[in-house]
């Protein structure tokens, strides 16, 4: 009988220690601060900065924050877990956190009871900028397009084709573009369209390009 006693006092304090453990992880006092610098370490002002567990979270309204004029921001008021912080300013083309910059462009830093704030520094590299022209092949009329880049088994990233495509530097990508009406387009050799070739662009180099889209057979395209 004291056994049995013994051994259900036992399990309802580990009960109560677990759960005082999990309600101080989750209890939103953790704050990271830290600085956002280029490559030659000098501060990025305005950049946006967001604290993630993984990039496969959702990623809707994130706990985020501005650098300032001396590339610092504070984000407070965090669970107590482990975090990447992701920074970008994708007008000077530091490109938004996707699953091609998983391991760049960012900082780990683990919050704890025992260590509730931390700082970081997050170092930023240019993505390559790819200026388009999309035109309808027939008419050399403007197209509204989507892309997409990847690299085959590794990653892939698409959306709608804006000015300009950053394109992860210092790899070789495809980039496909489509549009409503139009056969897909794909980068590849001039005197073979049919065949595919990669798209390799350094860090901060700028590269234009003239896309023409050939409408589909049916004639839709050129109708509108």
């Amino acid at each position: 009988m004291r056994l049995f006693w013994f051994v259900a006092s036992f399990l309802l304090v580990s009960s109560f220690v677990a759960k005082a453990q999990t309600d101080e992880r989750n209890h939103p006092d953790g704050r990271i601060t830290g600085t956002v610098v280029d490559q030659a370490q000098q501060p990025i002002a305005g950049a946006s900065v967001m604290a993630v567990e993984t990039l496969d979270q959702n990623l809707n309204n994130p706990p985020s924050a501005k650098s300032d004029s001396a590339g610092q921001f504070e984000i407070n008021g965090l669970a107590l877990r482990n975090y990447h912080v992701y920074a970008s300013k994708p007008r000077e083309g530091y490109p938004e956190a996707d699953p091609a910059y998983r391991d760049e462009n960012q900082a780990a830093i683990a919050l704890s009871p025992d260590q509730p704030s931390g700082s970081v520094i997050i170092t930023l590299r240019k993505a390559g900028m790819l200026i388009t022209d999309v035109r309808d092949k027939a008419t050399g009329k403007p197209v509204s397009a989507s892309y997409k880049l990847s690299v085959p088994k590794r990653w892939q990233t698409q959306g709608d084709l804006s000015y300009p495509l950053l394109v992860h530097p210092s790899t070789d990508v495809m980039l496909e573009v489509s549009a409503n009406g139009y056969k897909t387009w794909f980068y590849s050799d001039a005197s073979n369209p049919s065949r595919p070739l990669p798209l390799r662009l350094e860090s901060g180099e700028q590269r234009s390009l003239r896309i023409e889209l050939e409408p589909e057979e049916n004639g839709s395209a050129t109708d509108r």
